[in-house]
């Protein structure tokens, strides 16, 4: 899975507009989050690997910037340690989380300095 960091305008519906877009475009957004910044707003969105390139070409004909890609792990609610438990265990192993969201449906999503090291941590394949 990925995540992708997006720029985009302050302007009111903009969020909403490129979220249509990415749904009609047929790009499955897994989770994301949104927030403010100075000068408009930044959105993570998570999508699989094989549509990365669909939402980028959606995200820029929306009129919005591509700022970073990068691999994730998509931690599913079932079964899952808090996540205080799974920053703990990925820190315990040597990593360092710099990234975490939760999807719709209670996943967290996590970007960290060492992939590997953090899915043996949390005993994922």
């Amino acid at each position: 899975m990925r995540d992708i960091t997006i720029a985009m305008g302050a302007k009111h519906g903009v969020p909403a507009a490129l979220l249509a877009a990415l749904s009609e475009r047929g790009v499955e957004v897994v989770a994301g989050c949104l927030f403010p910044r100075i000068e408009g707003r930044v959105a993570h969105i998570t999508v699989s690997d094989d549509q990365v390139d669909l939402a980028t070409e959606v995200v820029v004909d929306q009129g919005a910037a591509v700022l970073d890609v990068r691999e994730v792990i998509v931690v599913p609610r079932q079964g899952r340690p808090s996540f205080a438990e799974m920053a703990k265990a990925i820190s315990d192993a040597g990593a360092s989380v710099y990234i975490a969201y939760f999807g719709a449906e209670g996943e967290v999503v996590l970007g960290t300095s060492d992939l590997a090291l953090a899915k043996e941590a949390l005993g994922l394949d």
